[in-house]
């Protein structure tokens, strides 16, 4: 019987340990593309502007737009203006770089391609791909790793 409660109490002490945690190096971020439906109507587009309206805050290089309406206009082959829907005030007017999709996934609609940023509730634009299925994709700056000096101690 004494064996049989220093075999519990043994197997309580295990399971209840406290587990190393390991540390994430990265975050991963998880990515999905959404179909743009043409649901919105705004008078004078031109064929290379889209309207289009988020549910929630979304980044895109230089800047995090709020939730509502956009214009995105391409000014050159590639540079992406991206405006209030008023095109009142530029948000962010940068380089993109052209992709094309050779997976067949075009279904005659536009698409945009979201990344979770993992800080907050926001989502990050990679890509836009429009409806012929070429696309363009969203750089952006990666972030500096901190340096480790051992000479700094």
């Amino acid at each position: 019987m004494k064996l049989l409660h220093a075999l519990l109490i043994a197997a309580l002490i295990v399971v209840f340990l406290p587990r190393p945690v390991l540390a994430q190096d990265e975050f991963e971020p998880r990515e999905f593309t959404v179909d743009v439906h043409p649901n919105l109507k705004f008078a004078g587009l031109s064929a290379g502007e889209r309207v289009l309206m988020f549910d929630r805050p979304v980044l895109i290089p230089g800047a995090r737009l709020s939730a509502g309406p956009y214009i995105f206009r391409m000014v050159a082959p590639s540079l992406l203006q991206v405006s209030d829907a008023s095109r009142a005030k530029v948000y962010a007017t940068f380089f993109v770089i052209p992709i094309y999709r050779r997976d067949g996934t075009s279904n005659g609609l536009d698409q945009i391609k979201f990344q979770e940023t993992g800080d907050d509730e926001s989502l990050r634009i990679v890509a836009w791909y429009t409806a012929d299925g070429n696309g363009f994709e969203f750089p952006y700056q990666k972030p500096k790793r901190k340096s480790l000096d051992r000479r700094e101690r």
